[in-house]
């Protein structure tokens, strides 16, 4: 019986008729034994099996069959296309050096930058819902400050009488000094929190337990968690740390806890360790503003209705609190406050680098269009032999891919070299937020990228080979291809990537140009020759007995005695100490004039807060009155100097000598001396209105206090004669940022350098594959037409004549280019907008001279290819066509 079947595979119907066949012969043999034919038939398919299954079954084992050995033989076919891509390009072997190195080059600066980009912005913040937590700041309508630290009173208030959170937190900062048996004073950056920081924030500890209510509420002895950098760098990653006892600021104290990696991230650089905040609702104030308020927003709050809240709640303060007015609030989330100076950073970088990575695609691709050409005929050939368009394709992509891989490989030794050199310029504030390695995400994203620029890179030599003139290129034998299409595409490339070249040339111009402007800032103060270096007086041994202020004994005695040790070493000019160096910007203080009404449109000037010899440390100049001496100590009458700013905007009539000024409540201070600004805010910004009191006369009630020191030669080689100074004084005392203050003015530009060193070696690197560009794409036309060059010659053209012709469509490809570039950077150079100082994103000069350099590195380029047009000989330029 036979069964009709829509399937026209021949085999698939001889498995049906040999199936057909069996059935029938066991239904005859059935029949012969005396059945009818219908029961016959119907009892051999019963006996026979599921007929139909069977063929089913069967015709799936053919087609699985067949899928395999089509599969194998398109292996076998990927297999010979990359044996063959391997061949090709160890064949040639110059061109496939170059392609590497190049493509090498801009895969490892866009991997180390990615590394870069991964740890201060992609990284993760290391807290549960990290997107919910907000910081909770003041603002100053007075001062026009937008982020201020709150006062403990306010805590309570922002935490109890507000729906908008589901947790608050709180902390200040102070430094400390802990100390070992056997082991040198180590200065602590303490956090000192509230018992629910670290719910708020979701950390658990990695070692032992976070700081409780016991601790806050004095209820245990003094306890200290540390962090877990302090626990690796300063205690070996030992777990016995934990419980063990040490010495902060002269008091016993149990490590009772280790936090995890990163969990203080928040709240900047230099945290080593928390402690208890003990602070109570009875114990808070509205002053000092010392603390900084964490929340986690309540389960789907926004952050806008958060803030609404937040400044309805600041107006009701304003009414029922005297401290309170002109203060509002503002609410911020932690990774857009902790990632906002870092974004525009990086997305400069990233555009550089962008445009870095798009220019050496460019460059790759005119190099492989070169090798296509010259392998026209090659290709001819294996088309006229029945090569289809899938293994034309296949080959080409197969070449470019395995390019791109070895890349990679090369990138990622560049990225590691880049990193490593990178390190030492990265501002400490991008790496505070993560320190970029090569991790396997690194590693992924240099493969990612070699496999997407293997594909872009495969497209033109595919599409180029795809168009060849079969016929054409056999006919032409190896003289290869003489059409101008070919040319032209090769000059597009070069001009664009002339144009690229001139975005990075702009921009590291433009960056150039910033520093230069910085270096020539008037600082108000001298750097060289100054060593600096931090301490800070705990208050169980200098305590700070208000109702005696300022005749604390302890501290003036501390101060006295360290000014008068250090200035004893041989080649110290002199020393002095201070609250803050003159690139700390400090703190602010209202302040009153006496015989004017209050005005809370004065603001709050500067406060300073040094010993008499900082003047001459930092060579700050007087320009009327006198400086404050070594009489002006706590047993005499106040006095103060104003800074220039302060003078003119406080007594803009010009009598500001002998007038007197009052402030935190000590009264009147006479005004006896005039002195030049410094730009405590950096660089960037102009100096503040600032008052300078003697710190004999105001000593500081806590914090750190700076010791400066003009040597006589390089300043760090004081660092150890003055470090035993202080400890001489107190052996207890952790002494810590001990630099120079020419080190302080370059951290200081630190964003702007690490900037505008990748944009300098991103455009150097730009102008090279730009002048390689123009050289070998003139090289190649006068390859192609030299037949052409020798004609002319021989019918009496002259050798300048061909030399101006080339050089001319040299500089006609970068003059295009070079316009092009132009344009784009003026729209590019907003990215910077932020970094620059003393030159506007469209100043001319800086495109100018990039102009000018593209032309003349493009003119030095195009001159050989030039060179070599005109010495062709005639006879032998006929002979070898």
């Amino acid at each position: 019986m036979r069964h009709s079947s829509s399937n026209p595979d021949p085999l698939d119907r001889e498995v049906r008729d040999e199936l057909d066949f069996h059935v029938g012969e066991r239904a005859r043999e059935l029949m012969a034994e005396g059945w009818g034919r219908a029961e016959a038939w119907r009892e051999a398919r019963l006996r026979f099996g599921d007929v139909e299954r069977i063929h089913r079954e069967s015709g799936r084992l053919r087609r699985s069959a067949r899928a395999r050995a089509r599969r194998r033989g398109k292996m076998r076919a990927l297999g010979q296309d990359v044996l063959l891509a391997v061949r090709e390009i160890t064949r040639q072997r110059g061109l496939s050096a170059i392609v590497v190195l190049t493509l090498g080059l801009g895969i490892g600066f866009a991997t180390a930058l990615f590394s870069v980009v991964d740890g201060v912005l992609l990284r993760p913040l290391p807290y549960v819902d990290a997107d919910r937590l907000v910081y909770l700041w003041q603002n100053d309508r007075a001062t026009g400050t937008e982020r201020e630290p709150i006062g403990s009173a306010d805590f309570y208030d922002f935490r109890d009488r507000t729906r908008s959170f589901e947790g608050v937190a709180l902390w200040g900062m102070y430094s400390a000094s802990l100390l070992r048996e056997g082991v040198e004073p180590l200065q602590l950056g303490v956090a000192v929190v509230t018992a629910d920081l670290d719910r708020v924030l979701g950390i658990e500890p990695e070692l032992g337990r976070g700081i409780g209510a016991e601790e806050v509420e004095g209820r245990l002895g003094e306890v200290v968690v540390l962090t877990h950098e302090l626990w690796r760098d300063g205690f070996g990653a030992d777990p016995g740390a934990v419980g063990t006892r040490v010495v902060v600021d002269g008091v016993e104290t149990e490590i009772i806890g280790v936090l995890p990696a990163r969990a203080a991230v928040l709240m900047g650089e230099g945290v080593h360790a928390w402690r208890p905040l003990r602070l109570t609702p009875a114990s808070a104030t509205r002053s000092p503003h010392a603390y900084t308020a964490v929340a986690r927003l309540a389960g789907g709050v926004a952050v806008e209705h958060a803030q609404t809240e937040m400044a309805a709640l600041a107006r009701t303060l304003e009414a029922e609190v005297p401290e309170n007015v002109n203060r509002g609030a503002f609410v911020e989330p932690v990774d857009r406050y902790l990632r906002g100076d870092a974004r525009g950073v990086m997305a400069g970088l990233l555009g550089a680098v962008g445009v870095l990575l798009v220019l050496t695609v460019l460059n790759v691709t005119n190099l492989l269009l070169a090798r296509t050409r010259a392998r026209a005929r090659e290709t001819a050939v294996h088309t006229a032999l029945g090569a289809g368009v899938a293994r034309t394709m296949r080959r080409n992509l197969a070449a470019t891919t395995i390019l791109t891989l070895v890349s990679a490989a090369v990138g990622v030794g560049v990225a590691w070299a880049t990193l490593h050199a990178m390190l030492g310029m990265i501002p400490s504030s991008l790496l505070a937020l993560g320190a970029p390695t090569l991790d396997g995400a690194a590693l992924g994203f240099s493969v990612v990228l070699a496999l997407a620029l293997g594909v872009v890179l495969g497209i033109a030599p595919v599409t180029s080979a795809l168009r060849l003139d079969v016929r054409g290129a056999l006919g032409r034998g190896r003289g290869g291809d003489a059409s101008t299409g070919p040319h032209r595409m090769g000059r597009f490339l070069v001009g664009a990537q002339t144009a690229l070249a001139t975005v990075l040339l702009v921009g590291s111009g433009l960056l150039a140009s910033t520093l230069y402007n910085l270096s020539r800032v008037d600082l108000g103060f001298e750097t060289d020759g100054v060593l600096r270096m931090s301490t800070s007086l705990p208050d169980n041994r200098y305590p700070s007995d208000f109702p005696q202020y300022p005749d604390w004994p302890e501290k003036l005695g501390f101060v006295r005695e360290t000014i008068e040790r250090v200035e004893r070493l041989p080649g110290v000019l002199a020393a002095a100490l201070t609250t803050n160096h003159p690139l700390d910007p400090g703190f602010t203080n209202s302040i009153s004039i006496e015989g004017r009404p209050p005005d809370p449109e004065r603001g709050e000037p500067t406060t300073r807060m040094i010993t008499p010899g900082y003047f001459e440390v930092a060579r700050v100049r007087l320009l009327e009155g006198r400086l404050i001496t070594e009489a002006d100590d706590h047993q005499t009458d106040g006095v103060v100097l104003l800074n220039r700013t302060a003078a003119e905007r406080y007594f803009p009539a010009g009598d500001a000598m002998g007038a007197r000024i009052a402030f935190w409540g000590l009264g009147f201070r006479e005004i006896v001396g005039i002195i030049e600004d410094e730009r405590v805010h950096g660089l960037r910004e102009a100096a503040p209105p600032a008052f300078y009191t003697s710190l004999l006369q105001t000593p500081p009630a806590g914090g750190e206090l700076t010791l400066m020191v003009r040597t006589a030669g390089v300043p760090l080689e004081w660092a150890r004669p003055v470090r035993d100074a202080v400890a001489a004084v107190d052996p207890q005392l952790a002494v810590f940022n001990v630099t120079s203050m020419e080190a302080t003015l370059a951290g200081a530009q630190q964003r702007e350098r690490f900037v505008a060193s990748l944009i300098g070696v991103f455009a150097l690197m730009a102008l090279v594959l730009a002048a390689t560009g123009v050289y070998g794409v003139l090289s190649y036309i006068v390859s192609r037409r030299r037949r052409e060059m020798g004609i002319r010659l021989a019918l009496g053209a002259q050798p300048a004549g061909l030399r101006s012709m080339i050089l001319g469509q040299g500089m006609w490809i970068a003059g295009v280019g070079v316009a092009g570039g132009l344009v784009l950077a003026r729209a590019a150079a907003s990215i910077l907008e932020g970094l620059l100082f003393g030159v506007q994103g469209g100043t001319p000069a800086p495109y100018a001279l990039s102009a000018a350099v593209l032309l003349a590195v493009a003119f030095a380029a195009s001159a050989v290819p030039a060179w070599r047009a005109a010495a062709v000989a005639p006879a032998d330029s006929l002979r070898s066509e």
